[in-house]
């Protein structure tokens, strides 16, 4: 009788591209020293010059590449060119994953042998504050995720998909050496642009749900929105790359915050407009309600969600209207791993 031989375990190195050692930073890194899987290494990509703790320089599986660039692209490129891989784990700096990540990983990667990138949910830590919980409620609406919220829910199906999350990604080694890796020119959307350019160039992407990390948040009210508006302001280097129908999404939350701020002034130009302008605003208050309903626990987060959800649909279209002005922020000093008491109003509960 005979046995078919064990499927082969692929190298994996993991790549965490943090600015300075904290306490997201440390919880990321000690979760995936834990890891459940024989063949695998830690890619550590701080800024020149960080504070990385003596036990963690000093294991066996740990590479540090030192950057002086805050840029997330360049980093994971980096790391990628310093440490040959058959696969390359990427998680943000504020995620840690659960213990059988890998695994999971390399057996969807033997299952789906043309996927080019893997991919799977950022689960929101329970959250122990009214500003977290909203935030794990909002994130979940197409509202504020768009086609991208199925991400932060569990259960969704296995299958294909166009886009992928660095924060919880697997991606071919031929990716960096045929593909070129990401964007170096991209702060954000450097994820997206690059499932882009392999979707178009015939590659595809694989989403297992049996792939999962945990994301932290950031929390309303500040931490939250300058999140949203970074990721609007970064867009347009994106959108002025990949013009085409597939990013109207891009479009929305300035088209909306248009709409909403300025409609009103339809009354000083036609009835009609204005009648328009109204409908328009309680079709969009009562998707709005539909939807803090449906992600809330109770009646009681309803409120909190529902503007929540607002502000995380109309905020990157603020961002996105500076950046198409030309007006200059620098968005990395406002867009870094958030660290406040290892987030404030999280917990972080076992993988398990």
């Amino acid at each position: 009788m005979s046995h078919d031989p064990p499927p082969p375990v692929p190298s994996i190195a993991i790549i965490i591209p943090f600015t300075e050692w904290n306490g997201l930073v440390e919880e990321c890194v000690s979760h995936c020293l834990e890891l459940e899987y024989p063949d695998f290494t830690l890619l550590l990509v701080p800024n020149k010059g960080a504070r990385i703790p003596g036990p963690v320089r000093e294991n066996p599986r740990v590479r540090i590449v030192e950057t002086e660039t805050h840029q997330m692209s360049v980093k994971r490129n980096r790391a990628a060119e310093s440490f040959a891989a058959d696969w390359y784990g990427s998680i943000d700096s504020d995620a840690y994953p659960e213990p059988d990540w890998l695994s999971a990983a390399a057996k969807v990667a033997n299952d789906v042998p043309e996927a080019w990138i893997l991919g799977g949910p950022n689960i929101s830590p329970p959250a122990t504050t009214w500003q977290n919980q909203a935030v794990v409620n909002a994130l979940k609406s197409a509202l504020v995720g768009a086609s991208r919220a199925y991400m932060k829910r569990v259960g969704e199906k296995d299958r294909f998909v166009e886009d992928v999350w660095t924060c919880n990604a697997f991606i071919r080694k031929e990716v960096f050496s045929e593909c070129g890796g990401f964007d170096a020119e991209l702060y954000t959307a450097e994820d997206t642009e690059l499932a882009r350019r392999l979707v178009v160039s015939g590659k595809k992407l694989y989403y297992s749900d049996s792939i999962r990390v945990f994301h932290h948040n950031r929390p309303l009210f500040g931490p939250f929105l300058r999140q949203k508006f970074v990721m609007g302001y970064g867009a347009l280097p994106y959108i002025k790359k990949h013009f085409g129908a597939h990013i109207l999404f891009c479009f929305a939350p300035i088209l909306a915050l248009g709409f909403l701020l300025l409609g009103w002034l339809g009354v000083f130009v036609s009835g009609p407009f204005f009648l328009i302008w109204m409908m328009g605003c309680a079709f969009y208050g009562a998707a709005v309600v539909l939807e803090a309903a449906r992600w809330s626990r109770s009646l009681t987060e309803t409120p909190i969600t529902a503007l929540t959800i607002v502000l995380g649909n109309l905020t990157p279209g603020v961002g996105l209207l500076l950046a198409l002005f030309g007006v200059k922020v620098r968005t990395h000093r406002i867009y870094t791993n958030f660290d406040e008491q290892h987030v404030s109003g999280e917990s972080s509960p076992s993988a398990h």
